[in-house]
């Protein structure tokens, strides 16, 4: 079966499998293979949407479904990780920046549970709306084809 033309379900477990990697590896602190990752990404929402526009279905929502599942399970290591005082530290003098409140505080409020599901709804809406656009691209394209 021809990978463009597969089930969506089959674009939405794709988009799981890669938000576990992307956990693993962050879990895991190895760097360098975010672009890799993002590339999937790109081009399961792509393929989402190119077989959902010849399945007569609906391109960007499918996506979109498949971003939402990469960023929903991506998100989750922010429930997984705390930051650490050299980390917010080392982040706040990268964009040059101090803070008014204090240190310890600010770190409370960093790894407090609210600005973990924070991170996890961004992450999810970030790449829902990634796989919304190249879907409803990639759709177009496939109904220039048929």
């Amino acid at each position: 079966m021809d990978i463009l033309r597969r089930p969506v379900g089959t674009y939405i477990v794709i988009g799981v499998v890669l938000g576990v990697v992307s956990l693993l590896l962050a879990l895991g602190k190895v760097t360098g293979l975010g672009a890799v990752l993002d590339i999937l990404i790109a081009a399961t929402v792509f393929a989402a949407g190119f077989a959902a526009r010849t399945r007569s279905g609906h391109p960007a929502w499918s996506g979109a479904g498949a971003g939402v599942a990469y960023g929903a399970v991506s998100g989750i290591q922010a429930f997984l990780q705390k930051v650490t005082m050299s980390e917010l530290r080392t982040a706040l003098q990268d964009v040059h920046r101090t803070s008014p409140v204090s240190m310890s505080r600010l770190l409370a409020i960093v790894n407090s549970p609210g600005a973990h599901l924070g991170r996890l709804v961004v992450s999810a809406t970030v790449y829902g709306l990634l796989g919304l656009i190249l879907g409803a691209i990639a759709g177009a394209i496939a109904g220039g084809r048929e």
